[in-house]
């Protein structure tokens, strides 16, 4: 499915849903939505008590990046992805902020909302987000998808798995956060594999840039790098 196929199906469930606050469909660049795309990051969905123009994609550079989101600063959420690009910088031996505008970064769910529960028609809005990214992975396979939050995690794996993909590993990872892991796992269908990462929400846990951060960030590079090595 194109991108503007996107942009137009996702304008018209907004209207027929009955949502009044906006909608976003990419934090990256247009250019990101393509098929050998390596990097996805996916969140819940976009956040917001006010209407916003909705925003098809961000041509400046990955908002996490470029949106100030803290009266004129990054904020907290946003510092924490920086972070995360970082650490993946020399893995993927690109500069962070060339790899952040080159990863496919968008939301589960495009709808605005100041909260997941206070989300509009949510189970609706959910039905449609996951027949739109069942069409969505049809175009784009990335070789690993980066879950902020269990909710977009367990959605793409439930997606993968609709698709006949079976897991071939697991692991939880811990963050060194009390209980709080990182979860992981490797679909399989035929020669293809999808590494699945499910992260905690940074909003809420300031996991990386850190003392103690490498015990699971080393674990997760090499995860990452045997992944990106792998064959498409």
């Amino acid at each position: 499915m194109t991108f503007s196929a996107c942009c137009r199906r996702i304008e018209n469930a907004y209207a027929a849903i009955g949502h009044s606050l906006g909608w976003r469909f990419l934090y990256s660049p247009r250019r990101t939505y393509r098929k050998d795309v390596d990097l996805l990051l996916l969140g819940t969905n976009p956040g917001g008590r006010a209407f916003q123009d909705s925003i098809p994609s961000i041509e400046t550079g990955n908002a996490y990046r470029t949106e100030p989101w803290d009266c004129g600063r990054l904020n907290r959420f946003q510092r924490q992805v920086c972070y995360l690009f970082e650490q993946m910088s020399p893995i993927c031996s690109l500069p962070a902020e060339h790899l952040m505008d080159s990863t496919l970064t968008t939301n589960f769910c495009p709808f605005r909302s100041s909260s997941w529960s206070s989300l509009h028609a949510r189970e609706e809005s959910l039905a449609f987000s996951r027949d739109l990214w069942g069409d969505i992975l049809t175009f784009t396979r990335p070789k690993v998808i980066i879950s902020i939050g269990h909710l977009p995690y367990h959605e793409a794996y439930s997606l993968f798995r609709g698709m006949s993909f079976d897991e071939s590993s697991n692991e939880r990872i811990p963050t060194g956060w009390g209980s709080i892991m990182i979860h992981s796992a490797v679909m399989t269908r035929e020669e293809s594999s999808v590494l699945l990462l499910g992260l905690p929400h940074l909003s809420r846990f300031s996991i990386f840039g850190r003392d103690g951060s490498s015990t699971f960030s080393k674990p997760l590079g090499q995860m990452i790098k045997k992944q990106l090595a792998a064959k498409p």
